[in-house]
């Protein structure tokens, strides 16, 4: 940047490390401004790398709403039949990779208890395959579809009845909640990090 004389911009998208370089804190206070997706993310920033707060700007990872659009009764049926949803059912979409911290496991846990039918849809990949192994075993006896790894997320989002993020760590905006709401339905998540920034209107739907 100096040599260029132009100003250098970070966009810091991830939660500050537990083990971050102290010289790369330094470079990151040498920017001309930080930009970050929440108001959880530039607070936790700010402290760790002891950042100049006038400098540092929320801006939210912004959704595509001509992708991310509700659907009309017969489309959401189509695309639920694809997926071998019955229409009394009510469908629980997870979107996200299937990792320990992105909470996976808490949802099943919790759809066992319900009493009303549900079939819970998980779109995303892992590289972890003991964790999904423990996935399945947890959906004994549940309606659960893995579905991997999707392109047709969007209308998957439309068809659903309610979308959970049941993240058990510091999400920095939590992207899925923008989308869905787009896609107009509801949401359910975990009452950490970006993500409760993000669902700050929706307070009664965060969970511990």
């Amino acid at each position: 940047g100096a040599a260029a004389r132009a100003p250098v911009v970070a966009h810091l998208h991830l939660p500050p490390p537990f083990r971050q370089p102290p010289w790369l804190n330094a470079l990151i206070r040498r920017t001309s401004a930080v930009i970050v997706p929440s108001s959880d993310t530039a607070e936790r920033w700010t402290t760790t790398a002891e950042l100049d707060p006038t400098r540092v700007s929320v801006i939210p990872t912004g959704i595509d709403t001509d992708r991310f659009i509700p659907l009309g009764v017969d489309k959401r049926s189509a695309v639920r039949t694809r997926i071998s949803v019955g229409d009394e059912e009510l469908m629980i979409l997870f979107v996200g990779r299937l990792e320990q911290i992105k909470g996976a496991h808490f949802l099943i846990d919790s759809v066992r208890r319900l009493t009303i039918p549900t079939h819970v849809v998980l779109c995303g990949t892992t590289k972890t395959s003991a964790y999904l192994a423990e996935l399945k075993d947890g959906a004994e006896g549940c309606r659960v579809t893995f579905l991997g790894h999707r392109s047709d997320v969007p209308e998957l989002m439309a068809a659903a009845d309610l979308l959970v993020a049941p993240s058990n760590w510091f999400e920095t905006q939590g992207l899925v909640v923008g989308e869905a709401m787009a896609s107009g339905i509801p949401v359910v998540a975990s009452d950490i990090g970006g993500l409760a920034a993000t669902m700050r209107g929706f307070p009664e739907h965060l969970v511990p």
